[in-house]
């Protein structure tokens, strides 16, 4: 008799909390779950010409302001403001330019090759030129890999010497293309 009328009590109980409102929900905690560390491995030749671009300045050349931006593993993007040094002027532009340079590194020579052929190059021109070790723009890590096979060299020059200017450049050294923009500040 007494376990029944303790089973009455208890069904009471779970019916009045019921219709009230309350019910107890027991929910286990959850084990903590390890969050993975993400690791990013850039290109090792891409990591060095961002380094040099980063830490160097072309002689005759001001750079400040300077910005690395990495697009995934194999794609860097370096932008800086530069101007001539104050004794370097008599020779090129003395107005400052905003420098964008992408360096982007594909899986085989082919791939870069269609990269290039799928951009509008109706401003540039050809550059019917061997590829030279002492180009300017090429930074060492890209020099120290030796001649290419496939090489080219594409540019354009709009409004040189004037506020107006800008120059940019599209390079092939093999799988590596080197797309390179520059503006005069006005």
């Amino acid at each position: 008799m007494i376990k029944k009328v303790a089973a009455i009590v208890v069904f009471i109980m779970v019916a009045s909390l019921s219709l009230a409102g309350c019910v107890i929900k027991f929910t286990p905690t959850p084990m903590p779950v390890p969050t993975p560390v993400p690791t990013t491995t850039h290109n090792p030749i891409l990591e060095s010409a961002a380094n040099q671009w980063m830490s160097g300045e072309p002689l005759g050349w001001v750079h400040y302001g300077k910005k690395e931006t990495w697009n995934g593993g194999n794609s860097v993007t370096i932008f800086f403001i530069e101007r001539a040094a104050n004794n370097y002027t008599k020779n090129i532009s003395a107005y400052p330019t905003a420098a964008n340079y992408t360096f982007m590194v594909f899986a085989t020579t082919q791939d870069a090759t269609r990269y290039i052929d799928s951009l509008d190059k109706s401003q540039y021109l050809w550059e019917d030129a061997p590829f030279s070790a002492n180009l300017t723009d090429t930074p060492n890590a890209i020099r120290a890999l030796g001649t290419p096979s496939v090489f080219q060299h594409w540019y354009y020059i709009e409004w040189h010497r004037t506020p107006n200017e800008k120059l940019g450049a599209i390079i092939q050294y093999d799988n590596i293309v080197q797309v390179e923009t520059f503006w005069a500040l006005s």
